[in-house]
């Protein structure tokens, strides 16, 4: 799924192949990912993944989704604590 919105939104010129061969390289750095974090993944794809297929670096793109993580928690405890 994520294949096909990275080839339609951000890679449009390289083929699925070569996205998923980069793809694979990013999901090894994320095997300790939660089903969240994948999904935030899949969601912000385009505020993730570079412009240029080549310039993907998996480890990068875990430190986006992981600080994503956080942000989202301190934003939650920010809603709770304004609500209290």
């Amino acid at each position: 799924m994520i294949l096909k919105k990275l080839k339609e939104w951000i890679y449009m010129s390289n083929t699925y192949e070569e996205i998923q061969q980069s793809m694979q390289s990013v999901f090894d750095a994320l095997k300790d990912a939660s089903t969240h974090d994948l999904k935030s993944l899949y969601r912000n794809a385009q505020n993730i993944f570079p412009l240029k297929l080549s310039e993907i670096s998996p480890l990068i793109i875990r430190e986006k989704v992981f600080s994503q993580r956080k942000t989202s928690k301190v934003s939650k405890k920010a809603l709770f604590t304004i609500y209290e």
